[in-house]
């Protein structure tokens, strides 16, 4: 699938979420709850594995920003979870620049939500305005 900018009908979203949530039920059979937000720190290890340069990405933002802990296993759930709508086996760059976008708009307060994006159709987009420190265009492939 990869990851899609432009709006989508709600018929394209429901298809993703259900999609990903098959994908989160099949990684944690069992569970009443088989959803990324809940992983253990073991299953985050393990479900969340970056390659080489997700790994520079995620150490760099997190030494930029001082972020803890926390905030960095809270970014690789979400990482998992772009990466599951997007149909994606494994987190990418991208993925983890979205979750770190969220991350910051979340600590500073920003505007996360939707807006009207003026068609005809009267689709919502959401948006997030946050500035990083590097272009994400250096991680489009």
């Amino acid at each position: 699938m990869g990851i899609h900018i432009g709006p989508l009908s709600h018929p394209a979203i429901r298809r993703r979420v259900v999609a990903a949530r098959a994908l989160q039920q099949e990684r944690f059979p069992g569970r009443t709850s088989p959803v990324n937000a809940a992983m253990t720190a073991a299953e985050v290890e393990s479900c969340c594995a970056l390659d080489p340069e997700g790994e520079s990405l995620l150490r760099m933002a997190m030494t930029e920003f001082g972020l803890s802990g926390r905030a960095h296993s809270r970014i690789l759930k979400v990482a998992r979870t772009i990466a599951d709508l997007s149909g994606a086996p494994a987190i990418g760059p991208a993925h983890l620049s979205e979750a770190f976008q969220y991350s910051m708009a979340d600590r500073r307060g920003s505007f996360i939500g939707p807006t009207r994006n003026g068609s005809s159709d009267g689709s919502v987009l959401f948006t997030c305005r946050v500035r990083l420190p590097w272009s994400l265009a250096a991680w489009d492939g």
